[in-house]
C-alpha cells in the first residue's frame, strides 16, 4: 500500500463528505477553477500529512449544530420583527407538484425548520395534473408577493413538466435553492457572489467551521 492509499483510507469518510458536495454542486459547473482549488488543497494536505494522520477522529453532531443555528436565526428574525413591526416577516414557500411521498416528507421538514426559525411558511401544494403554465403562473405570483422572500420548487417534478423552465421563472433574488443560472454563474465567477448559496455545500462548510475543522479551500 502506498502512502497515498494509507492516507486516503484514514480519511475516507471525511473525503467522501467533501467530495460528494464538491462534485455535486461545483465541479461540473466550473471545472478549471475548482480543479485548481482541489489540487492546491491536496498539496497542502500532503505537506502536512504527518500531522493529519495522527489527528484523532472527531464526531460531528449535526443535529445539535442545526438546533443551535436555528436558535440563532430565530433571535435574528425576532429582532427584525421588532425593528420593522408588521412590515417585514421573512417568508419561505416550497412548491410541490403531485403526491410523491418522499417529496412530501422533505417539504414538510422544510416547513417545520422554517417555522422553528420564525419564518412564515407558505404552503403551495399543486395537483399532479398541473400544467406548465399553471406552475409558472404560481411562481410568478410568488415572485410578486412581498410576503414571500424565498422560493423552492421541489424536485423532481412530474415528467410532463419542465424543471428548467420552472427554475428559470424564479426571481434570482428569491431562488432559495441557488438553482437559477444567474446564481450558478455568479457562484462560478471569481470575486462574485450569488444572492444565495447552495444549501448542501454551504451546510457542510458550516458544520466543519463550527466543529473547528481546518478548511484549505
Amino acid at each position: 500500500m502506498t502512502d497515498l492509499d494509507a492516507f486516503g483510507c484514514k480519511f475516507l469518510s471525511f473525503s467522501q463528505l467533501i467530495l460528494v458536495s464538491f462534485i455535486q454542486e461545483y465541479f461540473f459547473l466550473s471545472m478549471p477553477r475548482y480543479c485548481f482549488l482541489f489540487f492546491s488543497s491536496y498539496s497542502v494536505i500532503q505537506e502536512r500529512k504527518e500531522e493529519f494522520t495522527t489527528m484523532p477522529a472527531t464526531i460531528i453532531d449535526g443535529k445539535k449544530i442545526a438546533e443551535t443555528i436555528r436558535s440563532e436565526l430565530k433571535l435574528r428574525v425576532d429582532a427584525i420583527k421588532v425593528q420593522h413591526p408588521g412590515a417585514l416577516n421573512p417568508g419561505l414557500c416550497a412548491i410541490i407538484v403531485g403526491g410523491r411521498k418522499d417529496s412530501e416528507t422533505y417539504v414538510r421538514l422544510k416547513h417545520k425548520a422554517a417555522e422553528e426559525c420564525g419564518f412564515v411558511s407558505i404552503p403551495a401544494a399543486m395537483p399532479e395534473d398541473t400544467t406548465q403554465e399553471q406552475l409558472e403562473a404560481k411562481i410568478e405570483e410568488l415572485n410578486n408577493d412581498p410576503q414571500c422572500h424565498g422560493i423552492i420548487v421541489q424536485l423532481p417534478l412530474p415528467s410532463h413538466l419542465s424543471e428548467e423552465k420552472a427554475i428559470l421563472k424564479i426571481n434570482p433574488s428569491k431562488d432559495a435553492d441557488c438553482l437559477h443560472p444567474y446564481n450558478v454563474g455568479m457562484m462560478a465567477l471569481r470575486g462574485q457572489k450569488p444572492t444565495v448559496l447552495p444549501c448542501t455545500p454551504a451546510g457542510v462548510i458550516e458544520l466543519l467551521k463550527r466543529s473547528n475543522v481546518v478548511i484549505f479551500f
